[in-house]
């Protein structure tokens, strides 16, 4: 595995593990909502208000699992980004030691 599919790897998992973090929690009872600050780890969390309402089971697994993927899309975009300013610094500080 190349270094751009490792970086995209790591950036879709670590978007993946806050909704099922939150998802577990609160399905087994130790949060009742999903605190502020956690629109800021999975941002497409929005999405599920839609299921407040009854609506058939299946709905309801395709909207959680559309909001998965797209947190985890917008978090491999955050990634890359992070990446390539990491990257960035490390090409200065080597022109710099030359």
């Amino acid at each position: 595995m190349n270094a751009t599919a490792r970086r995209i790897a790591i950036s879709a998992g670590v978007g993946s593990v806050f909704p099922i973090l939150f998802l577990t929690a609160f399905y087994t009872g130790l949060i009742r909502i999903i605190p502020e600050w956690g629109t800021y780890l999975w941002p497409t969390s929005i999405m599920l208000m839609v299921l407040e309402g009854e609506g058939p089971w299946f709905a309801s697994l395709l909207i959680i699992g559309a909001s998965l993927l797209l947190n985890a899309i917008l978090w491999v975009i955050a990634g890359f980004f992070v990446w390539w300013f990491f990257d960035l610094m490390r090409r200065v500080s080597r022109r710099a030691e030359r």
